[in-house]
């Protein structure tokens, strides 16, 4: 899915109801797609919003109504100078909203991202992701980055597992808020949330969560990993 607006950030709202899709990268496209020379033969992610006041992805709490992002992986030549990351949800410049949705087997090496949530410097959206309770089955499987990106980001009652980093806020270019309530994450590669660039955020706040150290991969800079790395 494709939803964007021309000119003013967040200025459209969309109207949606989606529920109770597949939405897979396994099956290959009717044809190839060139992006910055890189050429995709599969999808490479499930939806795109751009430049929207509000957008709601996923509603309900039955089982039939579960969104599934599965499946995203790099499918671009060895010879790609710039391929793109794998998403489930790629939000740039807009206000989303995530409900009852699986994200998983998400091309964990090449920094698969379960939800990719970007605002431009100046810009304040912000994301909401519930999930399908912090025990049981996860929100975010075998994903490299469970949610990164930068902006107002509220994530609860979620359950990562599998990844190389669960929440990864980067590149901070505002005075942001982060509230991460009721999750667990658990075999995460590095540390399960990750904040780069802290010193603009005004609001962090990460309560009610538990971090099982249950993976013996040590790091990439050969430290140990943290439940929370704040740098």
């Amino acid at each position: 899915i494709y939803a964007a607006a021309v000119g003013t950030p967040g200025i459209f709202a969309v109207n949606t109801v989606i529920k109770g899709n597949v939405f897979s990268g396994l099956n290959p496209l009717v044809e190839s797609v060139a992006v910055n020379n890189c050429f995709y033969t599969r999808p490479i992610m499930g939806i795109l919003a751009q430049n929207l006041r509000f957008m709601s992805i996923g509603s309900g709490s039955a089982a039939a109504d579960i969104n599934y992002f599965e499946d995203f992986e790099n499918t671009s030549s060895s010879t790609c100078g710039n391929p793109l990351f794998p998403r489930g949800i790629y939000a740039f410049n807009s206000n989303i909203t995530v409900r009852n949705s699986v994200f998983r087997n998400i091309d964990r090496v090449d920094g698969g991202r379960g939800i990719d949530f970007i605002c431009s410097p100046g810009q304040v959206f912000r994301l909401d992701v519930n999930g399908l309770g912090k025990t049981g089955s996860p929100t975010f499987s075998n994903v490299g980055i469970g949610i990164r990106g930068h902006g107002n980001i509220s994530a609860t009652n979620a359950k990562f597992e599998q990844l190389i980093y669960g929440v990864e806020i980067a590149d901070n270019s505002g005075p942001y808020t982060i509230n991460l309530s009721d999750n667990s994450y658990s075999n995460i590669e590095e540390h399960a949330v990750f904040a780069n660039q802290f010193s603009p955020i005004t609001g962090f706040n990460v309560k009610n969560s538990t971090f099982d150290d249950n993976n013996n991969y040590i790091g990439i800079t050969g430290f140990a990993r943290a439940g929370v790395y704040l740098q």
